[in-house]
């Protein structure tokens, strides 16, 4: 399915298939059109830069630890 605006679409869809509930083309368009608004906010939700680790930038040094404690 080719939607432009699946957000917008997904409001029509779900006033179509409240009106219509014995329409099986609205309810399968709905469906997958729920399951594209889906992939967007998981793609959007993965692509934001989480913070960085508060292990970044620390070295053995920075937290007292000597090459004698370190077991091979």
């Amino acid at each position: 399915m080719g939607i432009a605006k699946p957000k917008l679409a997904l409001r029509d869809f779900k006033i179509l298939a409240t009106r219509e509930p014995g329409n099986k083309d609205a309810q399968m368009k709905l469906a997958e059109c729920e399951k594209i608004v889906r992939r967007m906010q998981f793609e959007k939700a993965i692509e934001s830069e989480s913070p960085p680790s508060s292990w970044e930038g620390l070295s053995p040094d920075d937290l007292g630890i000597s090459p004698d404690d370190i077991i091979p």
